[in-house]
């Protein structure tokens, strides 16, 4: 729109500012779309620039500068940028450009005009900073300014040394109508968080049958199951539990999916009381299970106790043989 229509979300009457440096704008209907801009300077790039033939900012308020290829009457702007006239149109000291609307501006006399993607230029005349160094020179255009009549301008992307080029023309319209930047799209919002994170970062190389049969139980309290508050977590909520302790293990889409439902209640970091683990798992089984956890218990102490009492004894006849 500006007419610009690049099949790009830009209206043909402008509203604000296309942020950055835009590529293959059509200029072709910008006089019947937007009447208050002007052209300000159309020249081929191998006609002598001078200070002078660019306005002044006097009451202009917005700028859009642009290189064309196709020769005379081409309506393609190969790259192009929208700017605050104030600062397109202001002078600048050598290698210093200005920035605004995500461009960096330069109009310095007997040098060049212009613009680059950062601060980063070198005015040798025009800027020839990343002159063949793709992708870093698509993003400038340059034109010589007040310099011997055989210069006219000298890039636009990585073409350069354009100073004869009649295929290439410089444009520049203004236009007394202040548009502010145009505000980016907001980013899509994240998706709703999880009720349970997942305790499944640890011990990922497990498989996912023996995630569950390891994290999935309430057997030893401080389980994942338990700090979820599961109740029957190998059985009607294996799969929940599966999505809460297990995810990466079982290959579960991140995030909820549709078949993992809220646990029953709310995420606790401490263990369940021992009582309420009891309950949960039934007298029976835990008695089985407190029998197993006691026994393996008793065979550490004794493989703990057994080499003391035998160094007890072998001191002991030591002893015994010195008296």
């Amino acid at each position: 729109a500006l007419a610009l229509s690049l099949a790009l979300v830009v209206p043909h009457a402008l509203q604000c500012f296309p942020p950055g440096i835009r590529f293959g704008y059509s200029i072709a209907n910008f006089f019947a779309d937007n009447p208050e801009w002007v052209e300000a300077y159309y020249q081929p790039y191998s006609a002598l620039l001078l200070d002078p033939d660019l306005p002044a900012v006097g009451e202009w308020k917005s700028a859009f500068m642009c290189a064309t290829k196709g020769g005379a009457g081409s309506t393609n702007c190969q790259l192009a940028a929208f700017g605050d006239a104030t600062v397109v149109l202001a002078n600048t000291v050598r290698n210093k450009p200005v920035e605004n609307n995500g461009v960096w501006w330069y109009r310095t006399p007997n040098l060049s005009v212009g613009f680059a993607p950062d601060d980063k230029i070198k005015q040798s005349n025009a800027d020839i900073m990343d002159a063949k160094t793709e992708p870093g020179c698509n993003y400038r255009l340059s034109w010589d300014m007040d310099n011997h009549p055989d210069r006219g301008g000298w890039r636009a992307g990585c073409d350069i040394k354009l100073d004869s080029s009649t295929d290439f023309y410089r444009v520049l319209y203004l236009s007394k109508t202040a548009y502010a930047p145009c505000q980016p799209a907001p980013p899509p919002s994240p998706p709703a968080p999880c009720p349970y994170a997942g305790d499944d970062e640890s011990n990922w190389r497990w498989s996912c049958g023996m995630c569950q049969r390891h994290r999935c139980t309430l057997y030893g309290m401080n389980k994942c199951a338990a700090q979820y508050q599961f109740t029957d977590p190998q059985g009607a909520q294996l799969d929940q539990c599966s999505c809460a302790c297990c995810r990466i293990q079982c290959a579960r889409d991140k995030g909820c999916p549709t078949d993992c439902a809220v646990p029953p209640g709310p995420l606790v970091e401490e263990s369940l009381p021992v009582a309420a683990a009891l309950e949960s798992m039934g007298s029976s089984r835990a008695l089985r299970t407190w029998g197993v956890v006691l026994g393996a218990l008793g065979v550490a102490v004794a493989a703990v106790a057994a080499p003391r009492a035998l160094r007890a004894r072998s001191m002991a006849r030591a002893g015994a043989a010195l008296i």
